[in-house]
C-alpha cells in the first residue's frame, strides 16, 4: 500500500491509505485539523509510519505543535502521539527512523535526544523513550543503524549506540576549512559524504558535495557556481549518492507549495561515490533509496 498526505486549500492535511492493487483508498483519521509534514515509513521494512503534525488554530483540544505521531498499519491503525519522559507529546526539532530497526530517534525542541523502540502490531503499547544526551542537531543515521550523526556547538559528531562520540572535523579544500552541512556516514570508520560551503572572493558561499575522512574529495559542485545543492541521499550500500540541485538559483521559480516549496527547475543527479561519475539525472527531488 501507499500512504498519501494531501494538503487542502485551507492548509490542513489528510492522510489516506491507497491500495497498489486496485487503487481503493482508506482514510486515516487524524487527531483534528492540522498540517502534516515529514511523512515517512519505518526503515526496518515494517508497517509503521511516522509524521509530525501541528494543529490548526481552530482545532479543539488537545492541540499539537510539531508533535511526532506513529501509525501501525498492522495494528488498529490509530494515529498516536509519541510521549516524552514527562508524559507529554514530544515537540520535535528533528527526527528519523533508525535503519534496520523498529526504532525512531527524536531531537526535541529542548535539544534532548530520545530513542523510541516500538513493536510492530502492538499499537496499544506506547514506545518508551531512552535518553541519548543533548545535541543541537540530529543529522542522519548510518545505514546499519549503529551510529547517528549529531552536532553540538563545536560541530558534527558520530554518536554510537553505546554512547561513544567521535568528532567529524571537515578536511580543508584548497587550504580552506569549510562550513559543514549535511553528513551521511559510509562505513564503520569516519568515511562520509557531506555538504560543505566556502566563502569565495565575491562574498558568496560556494557549495560542494565531498567525500571526506582523512582528506576531502569533491564529488559535485554546481557549474559556474550558479546553482545550489538542496540535499543528498547516500544509497544503503554506500556506492551511490543522489544529489538534489537547483541549476540556476537566480533564475529559479518556486512551485508555491506551502509546506516545502521547491524550485520548478529542481533535479536529482545520481553519482558514483568512488569515481564521482554522473550516472543519471532526473527531474524532481526527495529521493528515498
Amino acid at each position: 500500500a501507499l500512504v498519501v498526505s494531501t494538503l487542502a486549500e485551507d492548509d490542513t492535511s489528510s492522510l489516506a491509505l491507497v491500495s497498489l492493487v486496485d487503487g481503493t483508498t482508506e482514510p486515516l483519521e487524524l487527531p483534528g485539523p492540522g498540517m502534516v509534514e515529514g511523512l515517512a515509513a519505518a526503515a526496518d521494512g515494517s508497517s509503521v509510519l511516522g509524521f509530525t503534525m501541528t494543529s490548526a488554530p481552530t482545532a479543539s483540544p488537545p492541540s499539537y505543535t510539531d508533535a511526532l505521531f506513529l501509525v501501525d498499519l498492522e495494528g488498529d491503525r490509530a494515529v498516536e502521539p509519541v510521549h516524552g519522559l514527562d508524559g507529554a507529546p514530544v515537540e520535535v526539532g528533528d527526527w528519523l527512523f533508525v535503519p534496520g530497526e523498529a526504532a525512531a530517534v527524536v531531537r526535541a525542541v529542548d535539544n534532548s535526544l530520545l530513542r523510541f523502540d516500538f513493536t510492530t502490531g502492538q499499537a496499544a503499547t506506547p514506545p518508551v523513550p531512552t535518553p541519548l544526551g543533548s545535541y543541537l542537531d540530529l543529522v542522519s543515521a548510518s545505514s546499519d543503524g549503529r551510529r547517528l550523526v549529531v552536532a553540538d556547538i563545536f560541530g558534527p559528531i558520530a554518536l554510537s549506540i553505546d554512547g561513544t562520540e567521535e568528532r567529524l572535523p571537515a578536511s580543508p579544500l584548497d587550504g580552506v576549512v569549510p562550513s559543514v552541512g549535511g553528513i551521511e556516514l559510509l562505513d564503520a570508520g569516519s568515511a562520509r559524504v557531506q555538504q560543505v560551503a566556502i566563502l569565495d572572493s565575491s562574498g558568496r558561499f560556494a557549495s560542494y558535495l565531498v567525500h571526506d575522512g582523512s582528506a576531502a574529495r569533491i564529488l559535485y559542485q554546481s557549474p559556474d557556481g550558479k546553482g545550489s545543492i538542496e540535499g543528498f541521499r547516500v544509497s544503503p550500500n554506500g556506492q551511490y549518492v543522489a544529489v538534489t540541485v537547483v541549476p540556476n538559483v537566480a533564475a529559479s521559480v518556486s512551485d508555491g507549495y506551502y509546506t516545502s516549496a521547491m524550485a520548478t527547475s529542481v533535479s536529482t543527479i545520481v553519482l558514483d561515490v568512488e569515481s564521482g561519475a554522473v550516472l543519471a539525472s532526473v527531474d524532481g527531488f526527495d529521493v528515498t533509496w
